[in-house]
C-alpha cells in the first residue's frame, strides 16, 4: 500500500491510500471493489501528475499565467495577473517571492483588476478594479501590505503617476483621462482631460465606444509628459500634463494627435 495526496491548497490537502497492485489481481476482486480500485488508483495518478507539474514559490519555472500589466520597481518585478491569485512579485531572475490577492468584495480583494500605478515618493501601489470601481492601496518595501480601499469614480483601465498625482484612463464624460484625488473614502475625478475625437462610421456604437477607453497609458516623470494608446480609436495622445495644470480639460494646443495606419485586412 502507499499513500498520496489529492492535492490543492494546504488546507485542502488529502490522503488516499493507494494500493500498490497489478492488474490481474483487481480483476479477481469483486465487481464493487473492482471499481472502487481503479477509481482510486486513478486519483493517484492525477495527483501525481498535478504534484510534478506544481511550481512551489521561489523556482524559476513558469509561473506567471495571465499578465495584464506590469511594474519594475527596485529590481523587483510586480505583475498583475488576469486571475487569482492578482498580485506578484517577482525578482529579476525569475522566482516567485510573494502572490497576493483573491477574488472578492472585501479589503485587499478584487473582481477584475485592470491597472497598476506607483507613487514612488509615498512608496504605495494602487491597484485599480474597473468591474468594481475600487483602488486598493499597498504599501511597498521588500513585500506589499494592504493598507486601505477607496470607491473611485471612473471604470480605470490603466494608471500612472506623475510626481504625486495620479491618472488613469478611463472614458467618462467623453474624456479619456482623468486626475484622480482622494477625498475621504472616495477617489474623486478632479480634472477630466482630453476629450474623445474619432473619425470612424462606428463611433457612435457602444461597443466602440467602450473599447476606445481602453489601452495603455504612460507618464514620464523627467519631461512631464503622458502617452496614451486607445485601442479602438486608433490614434496615441501626447500630453504635456504640465501645460494642463492649469486647465480644466485638454485643449488643442496641448494635445499632439497622431493617427496610426490600420494594418491590411483589418
Amino acid at each position: 500500500m502507499i499513500l498520496c495526496s489529492t492535492g490543492g491548497s494546504s488546507d485542502e490537502k488529502k490522503l488516499l491510500v493507494c494500493p500498490s497492485v497489478r492488474s490481474k489481481t483487481i480483476l479477481r476482486l469483486p465487481v464493487a471493489l473492482r471499481i472502487i480500485a481503479v477509481v482510486v488508483l486513478a486519483l493517484c495518478a492525477k495527483s501525481a501528475r498535478a504534484q510534478s507539474s506544481t511550481t512551489p514559490a521561489g523556482s524559476d519555472a513558469d509561473i506567471l499565467e495571465h499578465p495584464r500589466r506590469l511594474l519594475l520597481i527596485d529590481a523587483r518585478v510586480l505583475v498583475l495577473e488576469r486571475g487569482q491569485p492578482f498580485l506578484k512579485v517577482l525578482s529579476l531572475d525569475g522566482r516567485l517571492l510573494q502572490s497576493t490577492g483573491r477574488r472578492g468584495g472585501g479589503p485587499g480583494e478584487f473582481q477584475a483588476p485592470t491597472a497598476l500605478a506607483y507613487n514612488r515618493g509615498r512608496r504605495e501601489l494602487v491597484v485599480l478594479d474597473a468591474a468594481s470601481r475600487r483602488a486598493s492601496v499597498y504599501s511597498y518595501r521588500d513585500t506589499l501590505v494592504f493598507q486601505r480601499t477607496y470607491a473611485v469614480d471612473v471604470a480605470a483601465e490603466d494608471a500612472c503617476y506623475m510626481g504625486s498625482r495620479l491618472f488613469v484612463m478611463a472614458l467618462e464624460h467623453n474624456r479619456l483621462l482623468h486626475e484622480l484625488q482622494p477625498q475621504g473614502q472616495r477617489m474623486v475625478s478632479a480634472r477630466h482631460l482630453v476629450e474623445l475625437r474619432v473619425e470612424h462610421p462606428l463611433r457612435d456604437y457602444p461597443l466602440f465606444r467602450e473599447q476606445a477607453g481602453q489601452g495603455v497609458l504612460f507618464c514620464d516623470n523627467t519631461t512631464q509628459r503622458a502617452v496614451m494608446s486607445s485601442f479602438s480609436a486608433n490614434a496615441v495622445h501626447d500630453m504635456d500634463l504640465l501645460g494642463m495644470s492649469n486647465s480644466r480639460s485638454a485643449c488643442a494646443t496641448s494635445l499632439r494627435w497622431t493617427s496610426l495606419p490600420s494594418k491590411a485586412g483589418d
